[in-house]
C-alpha cells in the first residue's frame, strides 16, 4: 500500500528543502515538479510517495492526498 503527499512552496529553494527533508523519512518524488502562477506569484508543487509503514508515519507539513 502506498501513501501520497503533496508538498508546495512559493519558492524553488523552499520546495527543494522540503523534498530533501522528506527523502530522509523514506518519501520519494513521484512525477514532475509542477509550477503554477497564482495571482502573479509562482507556486511550486511536488507529489511524494512511499510505502505505507515506512520509516516515519507522521505526515509532517505536507498535505495527505490519499492512501491506496
Amino acid at each position: 500500500m502506498k501513501e501520497y503527499l503533496l508538498l508546495e512552496a512559493g519558492g524553488i529553494q523552499s520546495l527543494e528543502d522540503q523534498i530533501n527533508s522528506k527523502v530522509v523519512e523514506g518519501w520519494m518524488p513521484n512525477g514532475d515538479l509542477s509550477v503554477q502562477e497564482i495571482l502573479g506569484h509562482a507556486r511550486y508543487t511536488q507529489v511524494m510517495v512511499r510505502e505505507k509503514g515506512g520509516i516515519n508515519e507522521n505526515s509532517g507539513n505536507g498535505k495527505q492526498l490519499l492512501h491506496g
